[in-house]
């Protein structure tokens, strides 16, 4: 566990992990919410899956919410996404928390 600027981005690359960021967790909260779906209160974080982007760099490829400290991934946010035919993506931000799962 620690920030993302503690790990190289081999020590990412194609790994799934818990990432949290209030900013983050808010703005894909968001983009749910116009999808009529309402991420449980508890979620402070997202289950994600690391990739290198030629382009922009370390990027993630949003699962479903989570809660970060008890590790309960939230499956009817992955459920919904895939019903939707939705994609989200965000990029690296040096302070965000992680864990692997």
């Amino acid at each position: 566990m620690g920030v993302l600027s503690d790990y190289s981005f081999r020590d990412l690359y194609e790994q799934v992990i818990f990432v949290r960021n209030e900013k983050m967790v808010r703005g894909i909260k968001t983009l749910f919410d116009r999808d009529n779906y309402r991420a449980p209160e508890s979620t402070d974080a997202c289950l994600c899956f690391c990739y290198l982007d030629a382009e922009l760099g370390i990027s993630f490829h949003f699962l479903c919410f989570a809660d970060f400290d008890k590790e309960i991934i939230d499956m009817d946010s992955y459920r919904n996404q895939i019903a939707n035919n939705t994609v989200s993506l965000f990029r690296y931000e040096p302070d965000f928390e992680v864990k692997e799962y």
